[in-house]
């Protein structure tokens, strides 16, 4: 007896955004904390050195990683410090949705084993998977479930295809979703610097529109793994 319908499309829809929580949060973090990407990009000031620009790059990654790194204070003025403060917020609202996606992933496949095997009278299979590394249970398990494992990343894939869908749109409108998203997460008038402020000379607006550009190619990556998975498992259960 497996998983009744209600609780495993529950658990399938579950599993499925949590996936898709991991591939765009993933792909937001891996471009933006990508130094060469960033030096390559970033803009230039008569005012800084390359070694500098490096070292103020580096800095405000660090900064928007970690809660208690500190910002250059010496090469910025107040106002880009509290909007860099304000990012900071964003970046680690990003970094938390990352490490509880990736938290949920493995819970969710382990409550869905647990229910099969308490439904199933199999005694011990929390030791005998994990202790004893039983293969042949899990393979057991996964050939009972594959059809709920097929269903979950076809519902994967075809999220990922509309949210896909989004993003080309966001990125082709790009002007208009850069100064919405903004507007939306912002306060008024406090992103608006001035041209010869630093912020704006290092990190100009080609620069977001790359970084976007990257992030839907990471996004697709990922998506496309899914899809190769789901391909291959199908042909696997399937044949």
């Amino acid at each position: 007896m497996n998983i009744n319908k209600k609780d495993s499309n529950k658990i399938s829809w579950m599993i499925s955004i949590t996936l898709i929580f991991i591939f765009l949060s993933s792909s937001t973090l891996l471009v933006s904390y990508n130094q060469k990407f960033l030096m390559k990009h970033s803009g230039n000031s008569a005012n800084i050195s390359v070694t500098e620009k490096e070292d103020i790059i580096e800095n405000i990654i660090n900064y928007l990683k970690d809660d208690e790194q500190k910002i250059f204070a010496a090469y910025f003025n107040q106002r880009e410090i509290d909007h860099m403060e304000d990012v900071k917020v964003i970046f680690m609202f990003i970094q938390a949705i990352l490490l509880f996606s990736i938290l949920c992933a493995p819970i969710l496949i382990i409550y869905s084993i647990r229910y099969y095997c308490e439904k199933n009278s199999i005694k011990d299979w929390y030791y005998r998977i994990f202790g004893q590394f039983d293969f042949q249970l899990l393979k057991k398990i996964i050939i009972a479930n594959s059809q709920q494992i097929l269903k979950t990343l076809k519902r994967v894939n075809i999220i990922s295809i509309v949210f896909s869908a989004i993003l080309i749109l966001f990125f082709w409108n790009f002007n208009l979703f850069f100064n919405t998203f903004h507007k939306l997460l912002f306060q008024d008038g406090s992103w608006l610097f001035n041209a010869n402020d630093l912020l704006i000379l290092l990190f100009p607006f080609n620069l977001f529109k790359t970084a976007f550009l990257y992030i839907i190619l990471l996004y697709l990556l990922f998506s496309f793994i899914a899809f190769a998975l789901f391909y291959s498992l199908n042909r696997y259960f399937f044949p």
